[in-house]
């Protein structure tokens, strides 16, 4: 994967080799300092390493510090049961020898009684971050209910609670006010002591914020849900016991300062006195729907060569075993002991990818990363931050964790923690970074694609281009044609004609598509220099990637979503003394049909009360570019309305401000464009992004009704106007007839009915048909047909306008049931018939929903 550096720091030879050490032993972000640096920590207890320029924690884009660790806990614990006395002194050495494979492979499975029954586990970084705020005025690292609602439950695409989403939380952080490190450092300036635990244990148990705020918002959930026992499951980090320090203070009340360095043993002592702290403190609590299963040991690799440290952490699992509590670990890639975490008291582990945070990782990397957590017994961690919102880099990455976690098994088979930086899956909630500003991806979607991998039912998206129909300037021969690089076969490939530089080949995709992502695998003859191009008529190209230097093999190249039909690799420099060569050219997106991402209103007619001037028109609101504006005159009641073209079913508005922004205005909608329905009211209008989610209703017409502005010395300005929505299905609740009824239980008209749990059922006899009259004529260009078990193996799709005359859509002797999303090219239709011709089982034919979709 061609990725660019995303992490540019300091120009110094030391931060060079650092950036090496940071992507040959890919260190995770919470490794990497913000300066880009590699903390002493990595150094795996040399004792004499010095410590790299001490900066304190920066943002990184979009204004969030890159976190830490990453950990998960288990069981539950009593806690009345009396702690044992002299556990710290009593080490339980490291056992290192092979593990014995034969007893450890697979994944460690999600929901068991080793872990506490966690399945997912969202990271809540909770230290402290500068006290910078967001846009909405939350300070970076305090989470409140109303942030972590979006965590606790699944909110839909009208903003309705309907399902839990995470269930088991993280609590851990990174730095102290004076920027102090609980992880392992070599500069004394940063290690952290008894007041600095003691700072975090209050900072998490603070009214209002972390703990109590997740009690609140998991008890919301509770109520709404009506489950009235439902519980999060918590986890807690356990700061690195430094045994550099001499003077920790005093945890035993002896009035002696615990000495780490030259008494190992109290390595041990400090992390029960921390238990038992935040044990006290949790019975104080009494969260009524929180359960603590266990700790998180917060280093990420373990000093083979220091062993007060690895008693300590063997001591530390066997005290919290004997309070019924879980003990969990998640090793950085590369990290020396991360394929040992058996080899000690963890009850489990969890590995990290790094993936998403290492630029010349490509997705090789979750392939090794999934085999190793397979052989050694692991978990894996979900990475991610708000920059799949605004980066095609990072955005792939993401993706990446999803397709690898469906294609090799852990989206179901894995426990997994979810690093998601600071407010990440708020964020995506939200479609905004932690400064307000949305990027060109919707986070709505990735929040929704997150969603169903917890719930196991994520699909990878699949590459469109395959077995389209392929055009190319030129070939070589016969044997290496255009088709050859969309065949889905990496044995054959496309060549062009020797020796010349400009050369090109497309693929037509059939119709078209929301397309954000092309990969290209080259042969050895590879394009130096070239442009992604798309089109909708294969004339009138736009580019949306160029570059001067390819190097082969594997390009995989995001962009901004397009609608395109027509996608082409346009070429104008060899990399070689040969032509270009293909083995296969990819197509990745979205159908346009069905997606309620794609903005449905750009480039569509805009109309305004009024006009600041000339250049200052509706227009401009749809035209997809941020630099131009509409802005009215100077007055209140004023408004902007966008005419799609046709009806949709519509959930969402996006307003981007100007300066001159509305204080008070609605959100309107009507198929006239006279008689106006309000979906949205506010008067408390803050200006910048404003995304507007709201309960799903049919209409042509969207308009913005301004009823007060933000200053009285100007008018409205919007830089964009977007919204969003899906044609509606046409088929719905009209006029359907069939060849014949099973009972009167399965008529034709259950197929229409928007239910998906009634159906039409035939007679058992061939041919069997059913169609749909749309009552008036439609320019249809997709059939969605929704099998029961008794499906068609052999059938057609057709159309007509008289329902006597049938033209042929779609032919198939080969269906499987199941759903069939059925595309052609648009024509021009009043009546939809699906005509049955051979069973797929001994029941004859049966749908539950048989929908139409077109203009």
């Amino acid at each position: 994967m061609k990725q660019s550096q995303r992490y540019p720091r300091r120009g110094s030879l030391l931060l060079s080799l650092v950036l090496i050490f940071s992507i040959v032993f890919s260190v995770h972000p919470s490794v990497l300092n913000a300066e880009g640096d590699i903390p002493p920590e990595v150094t795996q207890g040399q004792e004499d390493q010095q410590p790299l320029p001490e900066t304190p924690t920066q943002p990184e884009q979009g204004g969030i510090p890159q976190p830490d660790p990453d950990p998960q806990p288990q069981p539950q614990p009593d806690f009345n049961q009396q702690p044992q006395s002299d556990l710290e002194q009593q080490p339980q050495p490291a056992i290192e020898q092979p593990l014995d494979l034969a007893a450890a492979t697979g994944y460690f499975p999600p929901n068991t009684a080793a872990s506490g029954n966690v399945k997912n586990m969202a990271l809540l970084y909770t230290g402290y971050y500068g006290g910078r705020t967001t846009y909405e005025g939350k300070e970076i690292g305090t989470y409140d209910k109303n942030t972590l609602l979006p965590y606790v439950a699944h909110y839909n695409s009208n903003n309705v609670m309907d399902d839990t989403f995470f269930d088991s939380f993280l609590f851990l952080g990174i730095n102290t006010p004076d920027y102090r490190d609980f992880g392992d450092s070599a500069d004394p300036a940063k290690f952290t002591y008894k007041t600095d635990w003691e700072w975090y244990i209050n900072r998490i148990f603070t009214a209002n914020q972390q703990l109590d705020a997740l009690n609140q918002a998991t008890q919301q959930v509770a109520a709404t849900l009506n489950q009235p026992n439902y519980k999060s499951k918590v986890y807690i980090m356990i700061p690195y016991p430094n045994s550099r320090i001499t003077n920790f203070g005093d945890v035993d009340n002896d009035g002696i300062s615990e000495n780490l360095k030259t008494n190992p043993s109290n390595l041990t002592k400090v992390t029960k006195w921390y238990i038992d702290t935040v044990r006290s403190k949790w019975n104080q609590a009494q969260y009524s729907n929180l359960e603590l299963k266990g700790f998180y040991w917060f280093h990420e690799d373990i000093d083979t060569g220091n062993q007060g440290e690895v008693n300590a952490i063997n001591n530390t699992g066997n005290y919290l075993h004997s309070l019924g509590l879980k003990y969990c670990w998640i090793p950085y890639f590369g990290a020396g002991q991360s394929k040992n975490a058996q080899n000690y008291t963890f009850d489990f582990s969890i590995q990290q990818p790094n993936h998403y945070f290492v630029p010349s990782s490509d997705y090789s990397r979750m392939t090794n990363v999934t085999t190793q957590a397979q052989t050694y017994n692991q978990g894996i961690e979900m990475e991610f931050d708000e920059r799949a919102m605004s980066d095609p880099d990072f955005k792939n990455r993401f993706d990446n964790y999803l397709k690898a976690g469906a294609e090799y098994g852990y989206m179901t088979g894995a426990i997994k923690g979810w690093y998601q930086d600071i407010f990440g899956i708020y964020n995506f909630y939200k479609n905004k970074n932690n400064n307000g500003v949305s990027g060109i991806y919707d986070g709505r979607q990735m929040y929704e694609d997150i969603y169903k991998f917890t719930k196991g039912t994520y699909t990878i998206p699949g590459n469109l281009a395959s077995g389209k129909t392929a055009v190319a300037s030129s070939s070589q021969s016969s044997s290496v044609s255009a088709d050859k690089a969309v065949d889905n076969k990496f044995g054959t490939r496309w060549s062009s004609q020797q020796y010349t530089n400009t050369e090109w080949i497309y693929v037509d995709l059939g119709q078209a598509y929301n397309v954000n992502r092309v990969k290209l695998n080259w042969e050895t003859a590879y394009g130096k220099s070239y442009k992604i191009q798309v089109s909708n008529d294969a004339a009138n190209w736009t580019d949306v990637y160029a570059t001067t230097t390819g190097d082969g093999g594997v390009d995989d190249i995001g962009f901004v979503p397009t609608t395109a039909r027509y996608v082409r690799m346009y070429a104008t420099e060899r990399g070689t003394i040969y032509g270009y060569s293909l083995y296969e050219f990819q197509v990745y997106g979205d159908s346009v049909g069905s997606d309620t991402t794609a903005n449905i209103a750009l480039n569509k007619t805009a109309t305004s009360s009024s006009n600041q001037d000339a250049t200052l028109t509706p227009s401009n609101v749809v035209d997809g570019n941020t630099t131009t504006r509409w802005s009215s005159l100077f007055t209140d009641s004023e408004w902007i309305t966008v005419d799609l073209g046709q009806s949709y079913n519509i959930n969402r508005v996006k307003l981007n401000w100007e300066l001159a922004y509305g204080k008070g205005y609605k959100i309107q909608v009507s198929n006239d464009a006279t008689n106006w329905t309000d979906v949205y009211t506010t008067t408390t209008g803050d200006g910048g992004i404003d995304d507007i989610f709201f309960t799903p209703v049919n209409a042509r017409y969207v308009r913005m009704y301004g009823t007060q502005r933000a200053y009285t010395f100007y008018g409205y300005s919007l830089y964009e106007f977007q919204v969003y929505g899906s044609k509606p299905n046409l088929a719905l609740n009209k006029s359907a007839t069939a060849s014949s009824n099973e009972t009167a239980a399965y008529t034709a008209d259950k197929a229409v009915d928007g239910n998906p749990t009634t159906r039409w059922s035939s007679l058992y006899s061939n041919p069997q048909w059913i169609y749909v009259d749309l009552g008036q004529q439609y320019r249809v260009n997709q059939v969605k047909l929704n099998w029961e078990f008794a499906y068609a193996k052999g059938y057609r799709i057709q159309v007509s306008n008289d329902a006597l005359n049938w033209a042929d859509m779609y032919t198939t002797s080969t269906g499987d049931g199941g759903i069939d999303d059925i595309y052609f090219e648009p024509v021009n239709a009043r009546y939809v018939r699906m005509y049955a011709t051979n069973q797929g089982t001994d029941y004859w034919y049966s749908l539950y929903e048989f929908e139409v979709y077109g203009n």
